[in-house]
């Protein structure tokens, strides 16, 4: 289980490093560009969590111990960093994007999990498609 904390820290590092950089070029997102992001991985957090409690309460049959372990660390780490965009978008304060993206790699791993032990994750919202490279797709498409 540690080893799984610290290659999602990891990327998390790496990722949050990546978009410092790009900040510090001058690329930063304007808060309306912000916020439709957080929404949409707030969605697609949302999504992965409802299909993760129906695994856990049995609706694809019996569920594995050790899967149901996996998805409450996974689902542990997306709901955290989502919280922590959330306060700030209801206080009115801005975003930043570190935040965002640690948000979005905990939840690209969320969903990535869930992929992985075929408890799919699918939705009529083609910016929601869960899959763990479409998190960062969706993001983009909003950041137009």
């Amino acid at each position: 289980m540690s080893s799984l904390k610290n290659r999602l820290f990891g990327v998390t590092m790496v990722l949050s490093l990546a978009l410092s950089a790009s900040f510090l070029a001058g690329c930063t997102n304007t808060v309306v560009t912000q916020k439709k992001t957080y929404f949409t991985v707030e969605s697609l957090y949302t999504e992965a969590a409802n299909i993760a409690v129906q695994y856990e309460s049995g609706s694809f049959g019996t569920p594995d111990p050790e899967v149901v372990k996996q998805i409450k660390f996974y689902n542990d780490q997306a709901h955290t960093a989502i919280v922590a965009v959330r306060t700030k978008v209801e206080a009115g304060q801005s975003i930043t994007d570190t935040s965002l993206t640690l948000a979005t790699t905990a939840i690209d791993s969320f969903v990535a999990y869930l992929n992985a032990k075929n408890i799919t994750v699918t939705s009529s919202d083609p910016t929601l498609s869960a899959t763990a490279t479409n998190t960062t797709a969706a993001v983009d498409a909003n950041s137009n």
